[in-house]
């Protein structure tokens, strides 16, 4: 598997699966409780894809990247569980 890169940033994360970016794991923050940390592969064009956002240049349809950070949020809260 292509090396992987990890952000604990959750909208960041929606931003990043609504652009096409495959979330290959989910694990817990161990210092910070109810945290994700998502992992994808370091494909080509990711790193603009981050630039991007952080640089507020990041566009989305508004009711896709809510519900993505709702899903996001179940789907950590299932691994704590674990």
């Amino acid at each position: 598997m292509k090396n992987l890169v990890e952000f604990d940033d959750l909208p960041l994360a929606a931003y990043l699966h609504l652009q096409g970016f495959r979330i290959v794991k989910i694990r817990t923050k161990k210092n910070k409780q109810g945290w994700g940390v998502f992992a994808f592969p370091h494909e080509n064009g990711i790193d603009r894809s981050v630039a991007g956002f952080y640089a507020n240049q990041a566009l989305v349809e508004p009711r896709a990247y809510i519900l993505k950070i709702r899903n996001l949020k179940d789907l950590v809260r299932e691994v704590a569980e674990r």
